[in-house]
């Protein structure tokens, strides 16, 4: 997704219808957040904030064990826990088996690429396929924590967005959940339901001032809990949206990169990612 304003035509037309690599990690995100406040559905600047610390573990393992080639996969009285820091190659990401790709299986989106300590966009687009990849097994209460990349020197020559996925589902032609995103220098921040087919998503109502320009190593982390979804920056609260339309589905990311001379999919994305049960 990308934020209606930067393409007048673009928008118009979706209102008619509707790399990295990875390390093993048994310890929570390292900066978990507290409650969030929100921002305007297409965007705003956001607020720092200095991150909080503590650990999130996933107590002895139940569901999970090791994931493949690094990426720890817990579970146990604690729920399911699940980090990785992108360690080696792969295309599309999998580590065991623990990921399902936008294009791998949803056929109609694109994959998540890890390459030596990055995890970023298979490709660019040029519709509404971003690039999607979630994980399983998680309880419906859950977050997801990433850490951000973003290269020295490099300006996106139109969009491109960092996506943090909430209960999200990916089948043969469908993708479904709750995305929370943000465009490259801070042009946008938004949250938005995907409602299953190609091209259709909606915009929800949110409140506080959105994730601003995100820089290297920052934190960004997105929760849900019953009908509430909340979004933090380095710990600090930014934004916040409402909805009951999906009850469960898995936390992931996604990447959406628009065409365009300079576009470079590994130049904003991630350098970690965790997620967990709440």
């Amino acid at each position: 997704m990308r934020n209606p304003l930067l393409s007048a035509s673009l928008f118009a037309a979706l209102l008619l219808p509707a790399a990295c690599s990875e390390s093993s990690d048994d310890t929570g995100p390292s900066n978990p957040a507290g409650a969030s406040s929100g921002g305007t559905s297409s965007g705003g600047t956001s607020s720092g904030g200095t991150s909080s610390g503590g650990t999130s573990s996933g107590g002895t393992a139940g569901t999970g064990g090791t994931s493949g080639a690094g990426g720890a996969n817990t579970g146990g009285a604690s729920g399911r826990f699940y980090a990785t820091n992108f360690d080696g190659s792969e295309n599309p990401i999998s580590e065991g088996g623990a990921w399902t790709n936008g294009g791998e299986v949803g056929l109609d989106w694109q994959n998540i690429v890890k390459d030596q300590g990055i995890g970023f966009g298979s490709g660019t687009s040029a519709g509404y396929d971003d690039c999607l990849a979630h994980l399983s097994g998680f309880a419906p209460n859950h977050y997801a924590e990433a850490t951000v990349h973003a290269a020295s020197g490099y300006s996106a020559p139109s969009s491109h967005e960092v996506e943090l996925l909430l209960r999200f589902r990916i089948t043969a032609h469908s993708a479904r959940g709750y995305e929370v995103l943000n465009g490259w220098n801070g042009a946008y921040s938004q949250i938005v339901r995907w409602n299953g087919p190609l091209d259709d998503f909606t915009y929800l109502s949110t409140t506080g001032p959105g994730y601003g320009v995100l820089v290297e190593g920052d934190v960004i982390r997105a929760t849900v809990v019953g009908s509430t979804i909340t979004v933090y920056k380095n710990g600090a609260e930014v934004m916040q949206a409402s909805d009951s339309t999906w009850s469960d589905g898995d936390p992931g990311i996604g990447m959406f990169i628009r065409p365009g001379a300079g576009a470079e999919p590994q130049a904003f994305c991630y350098t970690s990612f965790a997620a967990g049960d709440l």
